[in-house]
């Protein structure tokens, strides 16, 4: 498995510029055993920007539920995932599990559906600070005005990634445009 993933990893330094052999082969690779090969195939293929890996991802992840996956597809941006990645939100697995939940609301921010603030706003009450913060992000990204006001409200939050999260909200005065939080 330690060759499977050093092989994905390089190819996802690669980024954009994978022939369809290579992305062929990071498919295959999605329904690995090994969450760690499934993660480096996934973040390869999400770097590839490649909107047909899309499909694969998710397949992979609506089998595995991966947070990897999930970011993957979010790095994609690509609307068609967006029902996945909300099915997924709704499931009490993914608020069992803080980091599918952080990453599937930073997908969602990514692909920026509105949509998909009713998705959000429970989540910005979550025991984990990591899913607050992803769910403030989201909320900034995907919310409009409505979340940008939820947005500001966590500013008081006792955890530090929360507040910095909100902080980002760009419709204060010489605030940048939203970052996820890592």
């Amino acid at each position: 498995s330690v060759v499977r993933i050093a092989a994905a990893e390089s190819l996802a330094r690669r980024g954009g510029d994978l022939p369809d052999r290579a992305k062929a082969r990071l498919a295959v690779m999605l329904p690995d055993g090994d969450p760690d090969v499934r993660a480096a195939a996934a973040r390869a293929l999400g770097a590839s920007g490649d909107h047909q890996a899309a499909r694969a991802l998710m397949s992979a992840f609506d089998r595995w539920h991966d947070p990897a996956v999930a970011t993957a597809l979010g790095e994609l941006g690509q609307a068609s995932a967006a029902g996945s990645l909300s099915a997924a939100l709704r499931r009490p697995a993914a608020s069992a599990d803080p980091e599918l939940a952080s990453a599937v609301l930073l997908a969602l921010a990514r692909i920026g559906n509105r949509d998909h603030i009713e998705l959000v706003v429970p989540m910005l009450d979550h025991p984990s600070s990591r899913v607050r913060a992803a769910a403030v992000a989201a909320a900034i990204a995907v919310g409009g005005e409505r979340g940008r006001r939820l947005a500001r409200e966590r500013r008081r939050d006792f955890a530090r990634s929360v507040r910095e999260a909100a902080s980002l909200d760009p419709g204060r005065a010489g605030a940048g445009a939203p970052s996820p939080p890592r």
